[in-house]
């Protein structure tokens, strides 16, 4: 992970996690959530502190998060080799990702309160403004969906935080490239993203 120093139009600052391992997201967006909740951070060994607070949630399976050879760099997992169970850490992180109950008991397992809503197909689904603040952020799980001939298809998904409101618009910290958007509350991100479930931290 490398951390990137974003600014938003008004002037806030934040840390954004830029997440090198794919299917890490969800554990880089809960570390950039909890921090802002706790309006806190630990910026040396970051990456390792993470792994092991948020090891369990990976359905309580312990897993590696460096590999000895790459100088403590995460470690690479190869989709391919990783199985499609879910019955390891390799398979969660290398091809099914997480998903939002364990987020939920992941965070509640740090002193985390939680509020979770979703859209349950009831689209666009957007957020709350008004929950949203400087030690109130939240997770939001977008899915990846396509058309085709009328027919919607998921492809995958991404975990990324609304850290904030700022002009109308809901500040996003992206760990896909360690970015900050501002974009309008309609319920999408980016072009085929949509808001899938948001949980509210305090």
């Amino acid at each position: 992970m490398t951390v990137h120093l974003q600014t938003d139009s008004a002037g806030n600052t934040y840390g954004v996690w830029a997440q090198r391992q794919a299917m890490s997201c969800a554990i880089a967006s809960m570390w950039m959530a909890m921090n802002q909740v706790r309006q806190s951070t630990s910026v040396e060994g970051e990456w390792d502190l993470a792994q092991r607070t948020f090891q369990h949630a990976v359905q309580g399976i312990a897993w590696a998060a460096t590999d000895p050879g790459a100088n403590g760099a995460p470690r690479t997992i190869n989709p391919g080799a990783a199985g499609q169970t879910g019955s390891t850490s390799d398979a969660m992180f290398g091809v099914q990702g997480t998903g939002p109950a364990i987020w939920r008991s992941a965070l509640a397992a740090n002193g985390i309160s939680v509020v979770t809503t979703q859209a349950n197909g009831n689209w666009p689904h957007r957020l709350n403004m008004t929950r949203l603040g400087a030690r109130t952020p939240a997770l939001v799980g977008v899915g990846w969906w396509s058309q085709t001939g009328g027919t919607w298809q998921r492809n995958s998904g991404h975990v990324i935080v609304a850290a904030g409101t700022v002009g109308g618009a809901i500040v996003y910290l992206d760990p896909g490239g360690g970015v900050l958007r501002e974009l309008p509350n309609n319920g999408r991100y980016g072009t085929t993203g949509w808001v899938e479930v948001v949980l509210y931290l305090s």
